[in-house]
């Protein structure tokens, strides 16, 4: 990358959300410096710069969120570092299908096997739940 100075980049995330993973992951191929902030998902209204919803990206004074559209904008914001959606149309369409899948189809998947709620009562279930639990605890800022 060159010596551009950019504006600071935060990424709010929950540690537990598999979309702000995606965006992490964006920012890390892309090698660009950023911030994490994890908010506490009870009071993610107040801690949130937009919405109510994770992942949310702020570059500079810009605010934006959704997964995807979050990695569209880091091309186009960062046009000299590799691009996350290929030039090529038939590539294109088939990362987009690729990411479709993985958001619509594969997260819910797993989304299933943690919440014992959605998947009947089973220790494993239980297990799980109860160390993300833990993580969301020990990485929210000020606590749950």
């Amino acid at each position: 990358m060159n010596t551009q100075s950019y504006p600071p980049i935060t990424l709010f995330s929950y540690i537990t959300s598999p979309f702000a993973w995606k965006v992490h992951c964006y920012l890390l191929y892309k090698k660009v410096s950023f911030e994490i902030f994890y908010v506490n998902p009870a009071n993610s209204a107040r801690e949130l710069p937009m919405g109510t919803q994770i992942p949310v990206l702020k570059i500079g004074d810009e605010v934006r969120n959704n997964s995807l559209a979050l990695g569209i904008w880091l091309d186009d914001y960062y046009t000299e570092t590799a691009s996350l959606i290929p030039d090529n149309h038939s590539l294109k369409k088939e990362v987009l299908e690729i990411d479709q899948f993985v958001s619509n189809t594969l997260i819910p998947a797993v989304f299933y096997t943690v919440y014992p709620q959605l998947c009947g009562l089973r220790l494993t279930n239980i297990s799980n739940t109860l160390r993300l639990g833990y993580l969301v605890e020990r990485t929210t800022t000020n606590g749950l």
